[in-house]
């Protein structure tokens, strides 16, 4: 009997095995090949998967990311530059100077307009530049200094020889005062791009809402001459009148028995302090002037006996226009057929009767023989903590002659949010001596 009792487990167990091995059997083997070659896919059915813990779905940027540093400064073009070994001498942070860049985006073979805010009557005529971590830093030239006495412009460019584009470093700039102290310091990324390929074309800028733009300079392609918003230009006139037994007059001289006299007098004009264009998605575009103005010579009241010029009031001009524009998918470029804007009356200036009604100026430009086009970037440097997903970041208006049609001037538009002037000088970064952010310190 213990024999029999020791024995039955081992033959149910037997029998079970059978039986499993049976019903494995029964499978086909067109059935099990089917689920080794298609899966069901990890957490299909799972209806709360568990998500990759740190996803990184911004690709690594393309170009020169960790540049050396000493290239970077070889490469850098300052309006007549000069070298010093070294590091860049500490700032005195003696007032608070503001700048209009939080970044600064170098297109190849443009050079933008740097804006500082200065006190009024304090004079910056040069700044340090530096790379942090060069052997060596640049004392460049500011472009001028404004009538207003508060603004300062700097221009530099990129020698993008032996360099993948884009290239992103950081730029310390300094202003000198006239005692040859720098006064205050920034930190500004900059990021170095290719011009934007549209030899395939590109869809409509304003298709998902109206951009704004704010003209900041144009450049004169003959003499690479560049103009800057409220910048005041003077250039010199000879008004000729006569001095007669009656004294000085201008309309009506005899000039067979008076000697006519020509006086040296100075006239001036300044380009707008602000002027913003619109384009709307429904073809529509408006825009904004403010303060356009000029000083000119009063030819009537001018002392001609004793060679003294006599000035007309200077005149300021407010002007707002809107009109229409046609987009060119082709090339990506933009035409204003037309502009309409506000006008003035107009009076003689020999008796002071009405003449009628004149245009008001318009800076930006129109018609067939200006085109605008459109540079967007999308640039991503962590190392620098510089990111640009900005659309349309820059606008070009290129004019050419219209008697030649050859190109004589393009005009920089740069895209903002807001229409307050003051706002491009609240980001910049500055230079915090406490973090030592990348400026040598004492």
């Amino acid at each position: 009997m213990k024999y029999l009792k020791k024995i039955k487990p081992d033959y149910l167990f037997l029998l079970l095995l059978v039986i499993l091995l049976a019903a494995l059997n029964s499978c086909s083997e067109d059935d099990i090949m089917k689920d080794l070659e298609d899966p069901a896919p990890i957490g299909q059915n799972d209806p709360d998967p568990d998500p990759d813990p740190d996803p990184d779905p911004t690709p690594d940027p393309t170009g020169t990311v960790d540049p050396d540093a000493n290239k970077v400064s070889e490469s850098l073009i300052f309006r007549n530059g000069v070298k010093h070994d070294g590091q860049m001498p500490t700032s005195s942070n003696i007032v608070d100077i503001a700048i209009d860049r939080e970044q600064i985006v170098l297109v190849e073979g443009v050079e933008p307009g740097i804006l500082f805010r200065k006190p009024p009557g304090m004079v910056l005529q040069t700044l340090y530049t530096y790379i942090p971590g060069s052997d060596s830093y640049q004392e460049a030239e500011f472009e001028m200094e404004v009538e207003n006495d508060t603004v300062v412009y700097f221009n530099f460019a990129f020698d993008t020889s032996g360099w993948e584009l884009p290239v992103a470093f950081e730029l310390a700039l300094a202003p000198i005062d006239d005692t040859g102290t720098p006064v205050d310091a920034f930190v500004v990324p900059v990021v170095v791009v290719e011009t934007t390929d549209y030899s395939s074309g590109c869809s409509n800028p304003f298709a998902d809402g109206p951009l704004h733009f704010y003209w900041r300079y144009r450049k004169d392609l003959n003499t690479n001459e560049h103009i800057y918003n409220g910048q005041v230009i003077s250039y010199p006139t000879t008004p000729t009148g006569c001095c007669g037994p009656n004294g000085s007059y201008f309309h009506g001289c005899d000039p067979k028995g008076n000697q006519a006299q020509e006086i040296n007098a100075v006239i001036k004009s300044w380009e707008p302090e602000l002027e913003s264009i619109t384009f709307y998605p429904d073809g529509t575009v408006t825009g904004y002037l403010l303060n356009k103005g000029s000083r000119n010579i009063d030819q009537i009241n001018s002392d001609y006996c004793n060679l003294i010029p006599t000035y007309l009031p200077e005149t300021r001009v407010d002007n707002v226009y809107s009109g229409t524009y046609t987009f060119n998918p082709n090339d990506c470029t933009i035409t204003i057929d037309q502009l309409t804007g506000q006008v003035e009356a107009v009076y003689s200036e020999f008796n002071g009767d009405y003449i009628g009604d004149w245009p008001k100026y318009i800076g930006a430009g129109f018609g067939s023989g200006t085109t605008y086009q459109i540079e967007d970037f999308e640039l991503n440097f962590p190392p620098l903590g510089i990111e640009i997903f900005k659309k349309n970041d820059y606008l070009y208006e290129r004019r050419n002659n219209p008697e030649t049609g050859q190109p004589e001037s393009f005009r920089c538009w740069i895209n903002t949010d807001g229409a307050d002037a003051d706002l491009w000088f609240t980001r910049a970064r500055k230079y915090d001596p406490a973090d030592r952010d990348g400026l040598p310190t004492d």
